[in-house]
């Protein structure tokens, strides 16, 4: 997808629509902001990797258990409509709109650690089994 961007903007530009390109260059940069991560557990560490912009730019961490100091948790979910027999006209469709509303869930994790003895941060996005196995190891080793 953003090839396909930047090759639009380098046609948008030939064609005198400096507007456009300045445009879609926002947007690209704005939604580039928002991160992929990956965390892959292993017997002695913690490997995440958190990508930027498409997967385009990188970061990387091995931490080891005995370095991270806090694990927590955000959990969020949203909710499309709280009263759902607004829209319904009898008993069957308010269930069916009630029981497949659709919920929005994320796992927001913040991992603090010691690097060279200095307290760092990192806040990631992981599954409820990533957590509860970290949490686990992080009792362990302590």
């Amino acid at each position: 997808m953003f090839l396909a961007l930047a090759i639009l903007c380098y046609f948008l530009h030939q064609y005198g629509l400096t507007d456009y390109v300045i445009l879609t260059s926002i947007l690209v940069f704005f939604f580039g902001i928002f991160t992929i991560s990956d965390v892959e557990v292993a017997t002695r560490n913690v490997k995440i990797r958190k990508n930027y912009f498409w997967g385009l730019v990188g970061l990387r961490w091995s931490i080891e258990f005995d370095k991270i100091t806090s694990l927590r948790t955000k959990e969020y979910e949203i909710e499309p409509h709280e009263d759902a027999s607004m829209f319904t006209e009898n008993i069957f469709s308010f269930l069916a709109i009630d029981l497949l509303r659709p919920k929005v869930k994320w796992f927001t994790t913040r991992l603090s650690y010691l690097d060279d003895g200095i307290e760092k941060d990192i806040e990631l996005k992981m599954n409820k089994n990533d957590f509860r196995e970290i949490d686990r190891k992080i009792k362990r080793s302590a």
